[in-house]
């Protein structure tokens, strides 16, 4: 405690004083973002991309540093943006492993605007960095989807599934996890955890964690099948860790879509693949469109729109049901053919609220 203590007393020294953060009179804006992820692959470069297709809607300067999902380079990224000679108007981070009391504080020493994307803060961190605005003047808010919504659809599916194909309850669900520590992790295990605990009939028999890799959810499942019969369900926490699940069950004659469910989520390639030949119950997704998103939000904060601290957008399922008309128009994922302007409230002033839902987002869509 003594420790928590001496941090949040050396915070609140370096701090100025609690007002609205001043909108940098730049005329095109500037714009970093420290991706925790790769830039050839995987989600966090749809995130990119998504990003980059808005920043070229909207005229802004964007600079991507990849951390290629490793701690010390993503604080080494993080160095890398403030020794810029670019004079950044914002700098956009996610609190990917819980790791960025240092980043805040640096950039409320340099008075630089930041956003939190996709994984904000934790109960436990809110104790010492308080909320936007609160303690670091300079963080600005966050924009996160709602995963824990997303976690319970998923395992809503698995138990539709079940009960269209008359299966004796109760359903065994194994679950692999993505990680213990981040919040988007932690927020999908929550709802699947309310579905459990809904006495639906569905009973956890096995939870591992996977670091988001498919390779490691291969030899989770492979190590789980070695000494206990095969699930009914599998919940996924994203879709490379679906098919990793699938790839095992194959080896032990098992097919997905007959011998049991398996829901996942990301809205990949693979993962819509997935869904269109019935392995998948859904693929859950169209976070990785906070990367727009953010970029619609500091355009209209940087034209002196007020910006919420705490923007929380949905997530939603690609089903059989819906994938004909999202394939159809975004199935080959050019992001360009969105008009990103229309989400803006500084270029539509009639929006009193943000609609970042996937029918506004198809209603956006060029053909």
């Amino acid at each position: 405690m003594r420790w928590a203590l001496s941090f949040l007393f050396c915070v609140i020294l370096v701090i100025p004083a609690y007002g609205e953060v001043p909108v940098r009179a730049s005329k095109q804006l500037k714009i970093a973002f420290n991706n925790p992820g790769f830039a050839d692959r995987g989600f966090w470069k749809d995130v990119s991309d998504t990003m980059q297709a808005a920043a070229h809607h909207f005229g802004a300067d964007l600079h991507i540093w990849y951390g290629d999902r490793t701690p010390n380079k993503i604080r080494e990224n993080a160095a890398e943006i403030f020794d810029s000679s670019i004079d950044f108007d914002y700098i956009i981070i996610v609190n990917e492993y819980q790791k960025l009391s240092g980043f805040l504080r640096k950039a409320e020493q340099r008075r630089i605007p930041t956003l939190f994307l996709l994984n904000s803060i934790t109960d436990q961190q809110k104790q010492f960095i308080g909320r936007p605005g609160q303690i670091f003047k300079y963080w600005l808010g966050s924009i996160t989807p709602d995963n824990d919504k997303a976690g319970y659809e998923m395992a809503a599916s698995l138990l539709d599934f079940a009960h269209a194909r008359n299966w004796q309850a109760p359903y065994s669900v194994l679950t692999l996890g993505g990680d213990t520590r981040t919040p988007a992790s932690l927020e999908r295990n929550g709802g699947l955890g309310r579905l459990l605990n809904e006495n639906t009939g569905l009973r956890e028999i096995h939870r591992a964690y996977t670091n988001w890799s498919k390779d490691q959810a291969f030899d989770e499942t492979s190590k789980y099948l070695a000494s206990a019969p095969a699930p009914k369900l599998i919940w996924a926490a994203n879709d490379n860790i679906a098919l990793g699940a699938i790839a095992a069950m194959t080896n032990h004659k098992l097919k997905a879509g007959q011998d049991y469910a398996v829901a996942g989520l990301n809205w990949s390639k693979d993962g819509l693949n997935a869904v269109r030949n019935k392995q998948f119950t859904m693929t859950h997704g169209g976070h990785f469109f906070a990367g727009a998103w953010a970029i619609v939000t500091l355009f209209d904060h940087h034209n002196n729109q007020l910006l919420e601290k705490e923007i929380h957008f949905p997530m939603e399922a690609i089903t059989l049901n819906n994938i004909d008309e999202f394939e159809k128009k975004l199935g080959a994922r050019d992001w360009s053919k969105i008009d990103f302007t229309r989400f803006s409230k500084v270029q539509n002033k009639t929006l009193t609220a943000y609609d970042f839902s996937l029918k506004n987002l198809l209603a956006a869509t060029h053909p």
